[in-house]
């Protein structure tokens, strides 16, 4: 199932694109200081904390503020609305539909970080994360990041497989939001065995080399 993404602008809103504008030639780029490894591919991102930080001089001078929050809980569903506000009261606002079914407050802690990065990095049109090896091909589109696993016919992967990752990723010093990135890019049983083959080498050269 995947989540709905949903915008809603004004009709006019000359002066906030003007001013976003502004923001995009101004604001550097993210530092990406964190890096995930899924099977085939890896990349690096910026956690939430330094895309606030580097984004939060260049709204101020371009008169615009960003405001998130969650509402629902209900049926197994929260929304995250993301709005993009201009000092002239105008503004924009996008909201994604998040599964929350069976998962821990961990988990949902953990999901909703990932996805307030993934959407203000979408209002603003500015990376968040970068692929590392020129593997994009074999990667989900940046746009559509998962909230549940898709229908398929393959094998999903299994609890104790992702139990695995996430307990292998805390034994290389990875956060919940490490884990809650790497999990929006398994859809299958082989990408769980990819990503855990992954984290098995990285464990056992941290090793060798405490040695």
């Amino acid at each position: 199932m995947e989540k709905e993404t949903r915008t809603d602008s004004a009709p006019d809103n000359k002066e906030l694109y003007a001013a976003l504008v502004k923001f995009q030639g101004s604001c550097p780029n993210v530092e990406k200081t964190k890096t995930a490894n899924a099977g085939k591919y890896g990349y690096s991102y910026a956690d939430l904390g330094i895309i606030r930080d580097t984004i939060r001089k260049p709204l101020e001078q371009a008169g615009l503020a960003v405001i998130q929050h969650l509402d629902g809980g209900r049926d197994e569903w929260t929304v995250l609305t993301t709005t993009l506000v201009h000092t002239s009261g105008q503004s924009i606002s996008s909201r994604l539909d998040i599964a929350t079914k069976q998962k821990t407050a961990q988990e949902l802690g953990s999901l909703y970080t990932y996805m307030k990065r993934y959407a203000l990095g979408a209002i603003l049109g500015i990376a968040t994360e970068d692929d590392d090896d020129g593997q994009a091909g074999n990667s989900k589109p940046a746009s559509a990041p998962q909230t549940a696993p898709r229908a398929s016919t393959k094998k999903e992967a299994s609890e104790k497989q992702l139990a695995a990752i996430k307990r292998m990723g805390q034994q290389l010093g990875h956060d919940d939001e490490w884990y809650a990135t790497v999990m929006m890019k398994i859809d299958t049983s082989a990408d769980a065995s990819a990503v855990i083959e992954k984290l098995k080498e990285k464990l056992a050269e941290q090793e060798a080399t405490s040695e």
